[in-house]
C-alpha cells in the first residue's frame, strides 16, 4: 500500500510548507483520548467513600497524561521548547504532580478519619 509522499503510515500526512517528515492527526488522538477519559470518569467511584472532587482531580491527571504524549505528534521549533519538553508538556507535568498530590492527600486523610472513627467506637 502506498502512502502520501513523506508519510510513514496511513495516519501520516506530509505538509509541503513545513519541513517535517510526516504529521499525525493529533486532533483525532485527542478526541479518542477524551472519550477514554470520559469512560474512566464514568466508571470512577462516585459513592460516599470517595472524597468530594475525586472525579475532577482524576480528569486533570488523566488529561495531563494524555496531552503530554499527544505533544509528541506535533511539530515545534526550538523556541517553543524548554529542554527536551514543549511548554505544554511542562504544564502537563506540573498539573500531573499537583493533582496527583491532592488525590493522595485526600485518600490518606480519608483513611485516617476512618481509623479514628473505628478507634472511638
Amino acid at each position: 500500500m502506498s502512502y502520501p509522499r513523506g508519510a510513514g503510515s496511513p495516519a501520516g500526512y506530509y505538509q509541503h510548507h513545513i519541513d517535517a517528515p510526516g504529521l499525525l492527526p493529533s486532533q483525532l488522538f485527542e478526541s479518542a483520548g477524551g472519550l477514554i477519559i470520559a469512560l474512566i470518569l464514568f466508571l470512577a467511584p462516585r459513592h460516599k467513600k470517595a472524597f468530594a472532587g475525586l472525579q475532577f482531580y482524576l480528569l486533570v491527571v488523566l488529561y495531563a497524561v494524555m496531552r503530554f504524549f499527544i505533544e509528541y505528534t506535533r511539530v515545534y521549533g526550538q523556541a517553543q521548547m524548554i529542554g527536551p519538553f514543549t511548554h505544554n508538556q511542562v504544564i502537563c507535568i506540573v498539573l500531573f504532580f499537583t493533582f496527583g498530590y491532592l488525590i493522595l492527600k485526600n485518600i490518606l486523610a480519608n483513611s485516617g478519619q476512618k481509623k479514628n472513627a473505628t478507634h472511638k467506637k
